[in-house]
Order: structure tokens, then sequence, then C-alpha cells
């Protein structure tokens, strides 16, 4: 089987979810990877077990301290943004372990995409605060103001932009794309008021 169709088919969902020998036969239980490579995976391992250790550490920081309506009543503008990152980053580790864990029984793996592994968390992170941004100002009719003084639910919100987040960067693409069109428009309109009217030119008229 060739690479180009390898790759092709480890985009589809049914590519995951159907071929569960990974292309192995009976009793071929024996790892395909040089030493060198397994050492890699675990170091990626570990590493993205350490960021979710954080991560669980900080939401369930603010859950013990959030009362039984679901409100902190001390900063809770500070827990709720700490909260969107690091349940965002939370949702991006899941998403990297995901991918990581069949791409590595499928022997697709590679060092090409390390960067991606080690850095999607961190890029989830900052995107579920942003969305937590734009949605407490109102910007994103998702939920009302009083969204940020909700731990639990701005958690849940921004585990699920962390696991989705290019989804997410595609929704910020769209009200950008918004507000510029709307920025361009007002400026033009100004540009045309501040222009002298234009004088018709006068029709000579027949004897």
């Amino acid at each position: 089987m060739s690479d180009k169709k390898e790759t092709s088919s480890s985009d589809s969902s049914e590519f995951w979810d159907s071929d569960l020998t990974d292309r192995r036969i009976e009793l071929d239980w024996e790892t395909k990877y040089p030493a060198a490579a397994i050492y890699q995976i675990w170091g990626e391992a570990a590493y993205i077990i350490a960021v979710m250790a954080i991560c669980l550490y900080a939401v369930f920081y603010i859950v013990f301290f959030t009362d039984n309506d679901g409100i902190l009543n001390d900063r809770p503008i500070f827990w709720g943004l700490l909260g969107a990152w690091a349940a965002g980053a939370l949702g991006g580790c899941c998403n990297v372990i995901k991918w990581m864990y069949h791409l590595v029984a499928k022997r697709l793996w590679h060092q090409d995409r390390r960067l991606w592994r080690i850095l999607s968390p961190i890029l989830s992170g900052v995107v579920a605060l942003f969305m937590t941004f734009l949605t407490t100002s109102g910007l994103f009719q998702f939920f009302d103001k009083s969204f940020i003084h909700q731990p639990l639910a701005v958690m849940g919100f921004s585990f699920l932009v962390g696991l989705f987040t290019d989804n997410a960067l595609k929704k910020m693409a769209e009200i950008a794309a918004i507000l510029f069109s709307v920025s361009d428009r007002i400026t033009n309109k100004k540009e045309q008021h501040g222009k002298p009217p234009e004088e018709k030119p006068s029709e000579t008229k027949g004897n």
C-alpha cells in the first residue's frame, strides 16, 4: 500500500473506526517501530499527560471553590478565565491523544507532526480563552454576560472549544470578516460624505 493511499485514508473517520486490526495478522503483537521512535512516542505521551495533569488540577481547584449554585463569589472573572484556558487546553490534549494512539497503532506516526502535538493544547487553551472573551462581551450570542460568573459552564464550553479548535477558529474567522467588512463600509461612507458634491454638466438649450 502506498504512502499516498494511507494518508488519504487516515482523514476518514471510517478509517479509524472500521479497521480494528490495524492492518495486522493474528498474533502479530510486536511493535513495528525502532527503539528510537518508541522513546520519542513515549516522551510525547509523557508531555501530554503532564499538561493534562496541570489542567485537571486547575479545573478541580476552581470547582472546589465553586458554591452549590455553580457561582464563584471571589474574583469570578479571573477564575472563570483561568478555567477557560485550563479546560480549553484539556480539550486540546484529549484531541491530540485521540489522534496519537490511532496514528501509532496504524504505523502513521512521524516526527514532522511533533510540533502539532506539542503546541495544539496551548493553542486550544488560547482559543477557548478568547472565545470566552467574545461570548462574555456579547459579540457571540451564545450566552448572556453573566456567563463568566458560572465557572462550570465556562469550563464545559471551553472544553468543547478546545476539543474542536478548528471549528472554533472558523467561527472566529466569520466574525472577523463581518466586523472588518462593517468597518470598511463605515470608512467608505465617511470618505464619500467628505467629498464635495459633483457638479452636473450644464445642458445647452437649443433656440
